[in-house]
Formats: structure tokens, C-alpha cells, sequence
């Protein structure tokens, strides 16, 4: 079943913590990155003529708000190919149910990711991920408490607790990842992209835990000994930071 928890980290998966050119959109994966950069290239030139092209947060700022609508354009695959994934299967949720979900989280994503574009260094893979991961978490938390009292959870203010402190743990064990590590695991989700997006967005949503997506998951974190090495040593550093987060809330 689709729920809202399950919509950020699906959206997230489109973002990955490389550094790379100031020139583009950090963090972003080729595709949306360049679908943004081409289709806002005008008002980019605009916002130059009037800022320079040094990334100052006058600059910044500009192009945030300038492009904020493309950027959601180029990322309406997404719940495409999640409701064809979903609608596909035997239960599901309304369809506008699921699109409605989807909409507000992509827009909640884009938002916060447009925030810490402004407002911190995207280089920076710590911080960025903190910062993107905390606004949208922010973004979506009284969706997230409502769905959570529909289902009778009785504390949401404890499972907030441990959510977000999982999520810093998250970003600190990015800080251990090189960055031939990042490059790889781009390089092969951008393949798994190309080659059928549907695939890669349906197995995301299930966090690659269905028996098919297991070969894709294989493809993606371990297609060479060393990627395989590092991908068990994150893994187990999130596993820890979840097992630390939940004793400290």
C-alpha cells in the first residue's frame, strides 16, 4: 500500500549526494539536472545579467524562483511511472488518492531541495543531506502525523523523534563515502534510468525489497568489488544509526 512515509524516500532516490560542477544543479541526477538546465536556460541567462554568474545567494535566489516550475515539470515521470507501477498490482489506493500524495511530495522535495540550494553548499555531501532530508521532512510532517493517527499510532512526536535523528545518522555516513564511490553508484542508477525508469521507480518504492528488483539492486550497489565493499560498509553504518536513534528517543 502507497502511504506517505513511503512517497520521501522514494523521491529522494532521484537525488544523490555527488560533487560535481557548481555550473549545474548539485545533487541532482543527470537527467532532471539537465531537462532543468535546458528548459530554464533563459531565465538562468536573466538571472546572470543580473546577479553575474559568481553563485551568490542573490544569484541563487533568482534561479531558485525562476526555475521552481521547471523543475517540478521534470520530475512529473516520477508519479507516472509509480501510479502505472501501483495500478498495475492488486491493491491499491485510489488513484487520485495516490496522485494527490505524490504531487504534494514532489513539490515538498523540489521546495526543500531549492532551500538548501540557496542556502548551504551542495558540494558539501554532509550538509547537503541534512538539509534536504530535514526541510522535507519538515515539509511533510503534519501529512505524516495525520496518516499515522488515521492508523492509530499512539506517539507521532516519538516516531518524529526518531526519524529525524535517523536521518541526521544518515547524513554522516554519507561524509565516509568517497567520491569515486558516488560516481559509480550514479553512473549505474543513471543506467537503470535509460535503460526502463519504470523498473527502477517501481523497485525504489519498495526499497528493492520485492525478489525482482534484487537483481537490479545487485547492478546498482554492487557491480564492482569495491562498490559492493563500501555499499555493505554505508549499510551497516545506517543500520547502527537507526539502532542508536531509536534508543535515544
Amino acid at each position: 500500500m502507497w502511504t506517505p512515509q513511503a512517497a520521501v524516500p522514494l523521491l529522494l532516490l532521484v537525488m544523490i549526494p555527488v560533487p560535481g560542477e557548481s555550473v549545474k544543479f548539485p545533487m541532482l541526477l543527470e537527467t532532471i539536472s539537465d531537462c532543468v538546465t535546458t528548459q530554464c536556460s533563459m531565465k538562468i541567462q536573466a538571472c546572470e545579467k543580473l546577479h553575474g554568474e559568481a553563485p551568490t545567494p542573490q544569484l541563487k535566489g533568482c534561479v531558485a524562483k525562476s526555475c521552481r516550475e521547471t523543475m517540478i515539470g521534470c520530475m512529473d515521470w516520477i508519479p507516472k511511472a509509480v501510479l502505472a507501477a501501483r495500478l498495475s498490482q492488486t491493491q491499491v489506493l485510489p488513484r487520485e488518492y495516490m496522485k494527490n500524495i505524490l504531487d504534494t511530495t514532489i513539490e515538498a522535495v523540489v521546495d526543500s531541495y531549492l532551500y538548501c540550494f540557496r542556502s548551504t553548499d551542495l558540494q558539501n555531501s554532509t550538509q547537503s543531506m541534512e538539509c534536504l532530508l530535514g526541510n522535507v521532512l519538515d515539509r511533510v510532517e503534519p501529512y505524516i502525523k495525520l496518516w499515522l493517527g488515521i492508523l492509530g499510532f499512539p506517539d507521532t512526536d516519538l516516531l518524529m523523534c526518531f526519524v529525524r535523528k535517523w536521518i541526521s545518522s544518515i547524513a554522516s555516513c554519507m561524509n565516509d563515502i568517497d567520491k569515486d564511490y558516488h560516481s559509480q553508484l550514479v553512473e549505474n542508477i543513471q543506467r537503470e534510468m535509460d535503460f526502463n525508469p519504470y523498473d527502477y521507480i517501481s523497485c525504489a518504492a519498495v526499497s528493492f525489497r520485492q525478489k525482482e528488483c534484487f537483481p537490479m539492486f545487485s547492478r546498482i550497489y554492487g557491480s564492482t568489488p569495491a562498490l559492493e565493499t563500501q555499499s555493505k560498509g554505508l549499510f551497516v553504518c545506517v543500520m547502527n544509526g537507526l539502532v542508536v536513534s531509536a534508543a535515544a528517543c
